[in-house]
């Protein structure tokens, strides 16, 4: 983490900065993308032996563990609840026009494998707000010493060459109120432009996937290495096995063309003395599968990543079961959802500065994002719960607890007017007596 002592950026601490994060930062966060897409250590491996087999299988458990618990976590999208629904009806549009489910799960994904993510806010030709994902690689914060951690400053750079190879960083340097474009180029760093922002914060805004900054398969990088390994040496093994050799005894006066006349023929003639016999490797398959099942079993509990066969999560029918089954993951989620809701309200609160600054006068506390998981749900059951839970707490929660719910607010308002439409129906159906007249035709206070 880059921490600062000034109340703005200098543009020599952001030289410094850039050059420090691309030597100490940039390796390990590459070294994690690599293995998500595949580019595992055991891609390095070589042998004495040319004419030996040298196999490299990748069994890539990284993209396993980080798309499975990026799935459970934002597969189904995040929901907001309100009290104000003029803002709401205007984040929505802000959303919408930002595809802003794909952001959170580009912005998740990252998280998960890199253990941090980045977004920044800008305001397009049009003047509309906008938000992206920044690569994890090109971009930081700095923070201030206090024990509030505030964001002085964020910075996003681009590494590039001119027509003569001469390495240049574009920097773009964001603070609360402007933006500062710098160029890199011989360890002089230059101001270019400027602008102005109407975000009220610093619009780079960092989202963590728990308290450490480690991504989800960060622990287990050492048993998928052991894994592939043994997966390869099994393989050269048994490749070896197809290569053995033909031991004749006490048929020394064999001669080549005796071997090719026999592999032709398909004939082998033994003498009473001689014997032939396959010369092969001795394998231990029992030792080496068991071993394998110890791998694997140990990646999946030490990334608290389920593994989806008949005895993982797959094989239960009950949605108690499967919780109990997920429930490790289901720890990873919680953490990782504290961490995203934090910078998602952060988000909130610089997209209502943006529209303040044009004359509204919102208020982003009355916007919370709901989370739910992404996990098989038995319908029966929740409806039964739900029904269960009505006078009890409040309609907007009970909803926001169904996963056919994508829009708490929207349902609210369907449900608001079909109860309406009823109420309209049904006193047409049964209209009202204005002369007030008793089950005989008599009006109140006469009798016969």
């Amino acid at each position: 983490m880059f921490r600062t002592e000034l109340e703005a950026h200098s543009k020599e601490e952001v030289r410094l900065f850039v050059e420090k994060h691309r030597s100490d930062i940039l390796p390990k966060l590459k070294y994690l993308k690599d293995y998500y897409k595949g580019e595992h250590e055991i891609l390095n491996k070589t042998i004495d032996d040319p004419s030996k087999p040298n196999n490299k299988l990748v069994n890539n458990y990284s993209k396993y563990i980080t798309d499975m618990n990026v799935g459970y976590f934002v597969g189904v999208p995040i929901s907001y609840t309100n009290t104000d629904d003029k803002l709401m009806k205007a984040l929505d549009e802000i959303n919408d026009y930002n595809d802003e489910q794909l952001v959170n799960l580009e912005i998740a994904k990252e998280a998960s494998i890199a253990g941090l993510a980045y977004e920044v806010l800008y305001s397009d030709k049009d003047s509309k707000p906008r938000f992206k994902k920044l690569d994890a690689k090109n971009t930081f914060v700095v923070r201030d010493n206090t024990l509030e951690d505030n964001i002085v400053y964020g910075v996003y750079y681009r590494v590039t060459k001119d027509a003569k190879h001469t390495e240049i960083i574009y920097a773009d340097v964001y603070e609360t109120n402007k933006i500062y474009h710098y160029s890199i180029k011989a360890g002089n760093i230059t101001l270019d432009d400027e602008e102005e922002h109407f975000f009220g914060d610093v619009p780079i805004n960092p989202y963590f996937n728990n308290e450490e900054h480690m991504g989800d398969f960060a622990t287990v990088i050492s048993l998928i290495d052991g894994y592939n390994k043994t997966q390869s040496n099994t393989l050269d093994d048994m490749d070896q096995f197809t290569d053995a050799y033909l031991m004749l005894k006490d048929m020394n006066g064999t001669t080549s063309d005796d071997v090719k006349d026999m592999k032709n023929n398909r004939i082998l003639l033994v003498d009473e003395k001689g014997d032939a016999k396959w010369l092969v490797k001795d394998i231990n398959d029992a030792w080496v599968e068991n071993y394998k099942t110890r791998l694997d079993e140990d990646i999946h509990k030490f990334s608290n990543t389920p593994a989806l066969d008949s005895n993982g999560a797959a094989g239960s029918k009950t949605t108690i079961e499967i919780k109990m089954k997920l429930l490790g993951m289901e720890q990873n989620r919680v953490n990782k959802e504290r961490y995203f809701k934090k910078s998602l309200q952060r988000r909130i609160e610089m997209l209502v500065n943006f529209l303040n600054i044009k004359g509204a006068n919102y208020d982003y506390l009355t916007v919370k994002p709901v989370f739910t998981a992404n996990i098989p749900q038995n319908a029966v059951e929740l409806a039964a719960l739900a029904k269960d839970l009505v006078g009890v707490v409040s309609d907007e929660t009970l909803l926001s607890n169904l996963p056919m719910v994508e829009d708490v607010q929207e349902e609210m308002k369907r449900k608001k007017q079909e109860d309406a439409e009823k109420e309209e129906k049904f006193k047409k159906l049964i209209p009202i007596n204005t002369n007030h007249t008793n089950l005989k035709g008599n009006k109140p206070g006469n009798s016969n």
